[in-house]
């Protein structure tokens, strides 16, 4: 076997009969010096570490037993809100806006997701449709008594030009606007009607600058003033909100 080995392999050294070593000497090279080892070295896996992102421990993995509550999702569209707010005003039995009405009234929003601008400007509009269609046999005396207290303060109007091709759609609005003022002032301060002047960016404050050369700044404040909203205190424009706070807090003392 010996023989065959060295006929195979001359350069390797044989130190006994049928053992093979390894040299084991330190060759020099101009660039590095190697040394021959006649085992491989043990494999050393790295140690185990945790991801900190997969590590758990026992205050982020402990869940409440209790539920966090959720937010109740409306149970009427804005739509059909609407549709039941007009008709809760057409029936009304008196021109004031009674607590039964009200509480109706709050409990229909609440039940569409509270109140909101656009909310209250489609219960303007289907007011504005309603007065249009004028079937006052259909209105209950509620109804027909603030539509009336509406048109006597609207009569009073300083300076509204009644020949302009779009004052009566502005008109009926004007009235729309006495009606909900009557029967659910909230929703006028959802429109940005407060009580220091009309709310910056709000659809008051849009509809006043599309119609300015039609209804006069002050007309407007002498209107809702004759329909007994007499703790208004307009400051004469547009404000922003930090300016109405301010002037209500100044008004209320606080």
């Amino acid at each position: 076997m010996t023989t065959i080995l060295k006929t195979l392999f001359p350069c390797l050294p044989f130190a006994r009969e049928g053992s093979i070593r390894l040299p084991t000497t330190t060759r020099t090279t101009s660039s590095s010096t190697h040394r021959l080892i006649s085992e491989k070295p043990p494999l050393h896996h790295p140690p185990r570490t945790q991801n900190p992102q997969l590590t758990t421990t026992k205050a982020t993995t402990t869940i409440s037993s209790e539920k966090q509550p959720l937010a109740p999702s409306p149970t009427l569209t804005t739509t059909q809100a609407t549709t039941s707010i007009i008709s809760l005003l057409l029936s009304s039995p008196s021109p004031t806006p009674t607590p039964h009405l009200t509480s109706q009234i709050s409990s229909l929003v609440h039940q569409a997701g509270g109140w909101s601008e656009y909310l209250a400007s489609k219960i303007l509009n289907a007011l504005e449709t309603v007065l249009k269609e004028a079937k006052m046999m259909e209105w209950n005396e509620g109804m027909k008594g603030a539509y009336e207290k509406a048109c006597e303060a609207a009569e009073a109007f300083e300076g509204f030009v009644k020949e302009h091709p779009v004052a009566v759609g502005v008109f009926v609005t004007v009235l729309a606007l006495g009606v909900v003022g009557v029967l659910a002032p909230e929703c006028l301060g959802w429109l940005g009607f407060e009580e220091v002047g009309i709310l910056e960016g709000s659809w008051a404050a849009r509809w006043q600058a599309t119609y300015m050369g039609l209804v006069p700044k002050g007309s407007l404040f002498s209107f809702f003033q004759r329909l007994g909203m007499t703790k208004w205190r307009w400051m004469g424009g547009v404000v922003s909100e930090e300016e109405g706070l301010a002037q209500m807090m100044k008004e209320y003392g606080v």
